[in-house]
């Protein structure tokens, strides 16, 4: 059987999906090592070639993004350290800390800001690698999990879903923390602030 007659026998929709699989995977094939180089090199193109990559994934298979609202480039990140406090008002004191009180002397916030964006952009490289399939340790999440002291075993209190009290077991798949509340609810905290549980002084 000749090749137009094969195409012909074939329904259309089949053979535009077997142009489409064919495209994606040679987009696939050519991108990959680019992106591996920029991520090797920690090149600025490690965050655009996924960009660009899923544009053309989406314009292949039909896929319309419209915006009707201007969409920020840059989404801001807030981080909050108390440096040089000596003392909080009582009704935060059990709470609030600083990193004079719990090293004992002033921190320079120039050293301070320095080292905090270096391992912020540290973090941010490792998580390019992570997501690239390069990465030779532990996830980020896995990392956060063994660092910090509130991840597992702390007991706390959420106001959200009205409030509770339990005890945190963990980080899910996406980095939200994990309480398994006094109710034996296991919950996902999504927005609020965690505070570490404190006795009502009346009882």
């Amino acid at each position: 059987m000749t090749p137009h007659i094969l195409i012909r026998s074939l329904d259309r929709g089949a053979v535009a999906f077997l142009i489409v699989i064919a495209a994606i995977a040679v987009i696939t094939v050519v991108l990959i090592p680019f992106q591996w180089l920029a991520v090797r090199f920690r090149h600025p193109a490690r965050r655009r070639i996924p960009v660009l990559y899923h544009r053309m994934i989406c314009a292949l298979i039909g896929v319309r993004v419209r915006v009707f609202e201007s969409v920020p480039q840059l989404k801001p990140l807030g981080v909050g350290i108390n440096v040089h406090h000596r003392m909080f008002p009582t009704e935060i004191a059990s709470l609030a800390t600083s990193l004079r009180i719990e090293r004992g002397h002033d921190v320079g916030r120039q050293t301070l800001l320095i080292a905090l964006l270096r391992a912020l952009d540290r973090e941010l490289d490792e998580l390019d690698r992570e997501y690239a399939g390069l990465a030779s340790g532990p996830g980020l999440l896995t990392r956060f999990g063994e660092a910090s002291s509130w991840v597992r075993g702390k007991r706390v209190q959420v106001p959200e879903e009205g409030g509770y009290t339990g005890l945190t077991t963990g980080l899910d798949p996406r980095g939200f923390l994990l309480v398994n509340s006094d109710d034996g609810v296991l919950r996902t905290v999504r927005s609020g602030g965690v505070r570490g549980f404190q006795k009502d002084r009346r009882g």
